[in-house]
């Protein structure tokens, strides 16, 4: 869904994101599009099929791939399905209840939902992403028995300066450091947490006190401080936001209040 947009931000003038659809790149990304529906794939996983103890959707969406009904058909058909664990990586925008009535038959789903913010804050930074459906499908999906449901969070300079809510929201969930995993976002550089104003990145750290006990909330502040790429990237990041908002149609001082001293 972003590579209309992404196409649009490469060709405005002032920007040089560190990402390039290119001739090398282009034919690797028509592959990945068209892997789950080719015939081999099909029959590869039949001839291993009564090994199987794990199967592991990617995306883009998982949730989206309609060929993945086809795949368990087969193991409920072969009673393998009660053997086998899923795991999803999704955004949890799109869960069908035809997907769900099938997960009751395998031994375990795991998701990773791909959440990095609450509010409208997530919106901006996954739009067009609802949060109320996303909540809603995650509360939703907790009460089954054999779905167990990680968060796991990009951190990048849109989110830190919040991170707490996201980790509040969960702990209100019962859910505690061991349901969260945290990954960095590398680039586009100016979206890099190390871009951000000094004072941010004090208000970021102190936010964050009561969560240091939490997996990697110590490694995400140390990346931060190891590097200021404030004064190398900031108008880039400025201008990378105004563009995406002319393009999504939002506005970041609305999501990300934290900015306005600095814009």
């Amino acid at each position: 869904m972003w590579v209309k947009d992404w196409n649009q931000v490469l060709g405005t003038a002032d920007l040089k994101p560190n990402l390039e659809i290119n001739e090398e790149t282009q034919p690797m990304m028509d592959n990945m599009r068209e892997w789950p529906d080719r015939k081999k794939t099909g029959v590869n996983f039949v001839e291993i099929a009564d090994t199987i103890e794990e199967i592991y959707l990617t995306g883009g969406e998982p949730t989206l791939a309609l060929s993945q009904y086809k795949l368990f058909d087969y193991c409920i058909e072969n009673n393998l399905a009660h053997k086998i664990k899923l795991k999803y990586n999704t955004n949890l925008t799109n869960i069908p209840e035809k997907m769900v009535n099938y997960w009751k038959y395998f031994k375990q789903v795991q998701l990773n939902t791909s959440i990095d913010a609450i509010g409208e804050r997530d919106r901006y930074i996954r739009y067009p992403s609802t949060w109320d459906k996303v909540e809603e499908n995650f509360d939703i999906l907790r009460t089954l028995n054999n779905v167990k449901i990680q968060v796991h969070c990009t951190v990048q300079a849109l989110n830190v300066w919040a991170l707490t809510e996201l980790l509040d929201w969960m702990w209100d969930r019962g859910l505690e450091g061991n349901d969260l995993y945290l990954n960095i976002l590398n680039h586009p550089y100016c979206m890099n947490i190390r871009v951000l104003p000094e004072e941010l990145k004090k208000q970021a750290e102190q936010k964050l006190e009561n969560y240091r006990h939490w997996p990697k909330v110590d490694g995400v502040i140390d990346y931060m401080w190891a590097e200021d790429w404030h004064s190398k990237y900031w108008k880039e990041f400025v201008d990378f936001n105004t563009k995406t908002d002319e393009l999504q149609k939002g506005n970041l001082l609305d999501a990300c209040p934290e900015f306005k001293d600095y814009i």
